[in-house]
């Protein structure tokens, strides 16, 4: 039997104080707009002009489902336009708006000062090592539900190939990774 207390208890609780805190501080300076959605923001922030919606939920580790929400939210409230791609009427091209840029330039110097919070009386490599158990902790359960998924038909699915070949953890060390978080 393992000793080893469970941890997800902790990353819940984490994570409920890190959107809490996000939330107020969002909610204070007029920011109308909720974490899932400036997770989506910040990635189309990221990927500029080429942003589509499939790659914001790609990159997000959102399903489809959950991203099209959020997106349907922010071109609701005039944060972003949704169109499609010139030439391939089968992808949607996200833009940032002119409201969707002020509310970044308001937002994105508060992200940026909680974050800081989170990283206060914690070493580098402490923090890197935290990243790296996330990400083991990751692949860890990728396999497990790869191999699942694989034993269930004798060979795998298609749907757990894609997710094994689309899948991959940010491995690195965390500072690396800043500009996309």
């Amino acid at each position: 039997m393992n000793e080893r207390p469970g941890f997800g208890f902790y990353l819940d609780r984490t994570l409920k104080k890190i959107i809490s805190i996000y939330m107020s501080a969002f909610k204070r300076h007029g920011i109308d707009i909720t974490i899932e959605q400036w997770v989506i923001l910040q990635r189309i922030h990221l990927l500029g002009e080429s942003a589509s919606q499939a790659e914001v939920s790609k990159l997000g580790y959102r399903n489809r489902a959950t991203t099209s929400r959020g997106i349907d939210g922010l071109v609701t409230k005039g944060v972003i336009e949704k169109s499609k791609f010139d030439g391939d009427q089968r992808r949607f091209k996200l833009v940032i708006t002119e409201k969707g840029q002020q509310l970044l330039n308001t937002a994105l110097p508060i992200s940026h000062t909680l974050r800081d919070v989170g990283y206060e009386k914690i070493s580098n490599r402490d923090f890197n090592t935290f990243i790296k158990v996330l990400n083991q902790l990751w692949v860890n359960y990728e396999e497990y539900e790869s191999k699942c998924l694989s034993d269930k038909n004798g060979k795998g699915t298609d749907e757990s190939n894609d997710q094994q070949k689309n899948s991959k953890p940010f491995i690195g060390s965390y500072t690396d990774n800043l500009k996309s978080n």
